[in-house]
């Protein structure tokens, strides 16, 4: 499993929040479901012949080792749970299937994932 990949003092200036806030248990519960989402979307990469695994790869990350736009998509789908926490019902909002990235975290993280062929 991975280290945390973001921290909250991060979260909290892209949310821009103060640092002593009172959601730090919630933000951290955001924090790891969106590291989880965004891992589960480009873990599916194969490794290149001769490189460690991608999981392995993936494992090794800590908050100073993860690729700026990895670390970016985490803060981008962070922010997006935590925008649309639930209490926004009939809202007119973008249809979202929980566990599943934003539209825009999915085209910045695209490039992690093997091409497809349909």
């Amino acid at each position: 499993m991975a280290n945390d990949l973001v921290t909250l003092a991060e979260v909290k200036r892209r949310l821009r929040l103060p640092t002593g806030s009172a959601e730090d248990a919630d933000l951290k519960a955001l924090m790891a479901e969106a590291q989880a989402v965004v891992l589960r979307y480009i873990a599916q990469r194969r490794s290149d012949a001769g490189s460690p695994s991608w999981a392995d790869q993936i494992d090794a990350w800590d908050d100073s080792t993860v690729p700026a736009d990895i670390k970016a998509g985490i803060l981008r789908q962070t922010a997006e749970l935590y925008r649309f926490r639930g209490d926004d019902a009939g809202k007119d909002l973008p249809p979202r299937q929980p566990g599943h990235l934003s539209d825009p975290v999915e085209a910045l993280l695209v490039s992690y994932r093997d091409p497809t062929v349909a």
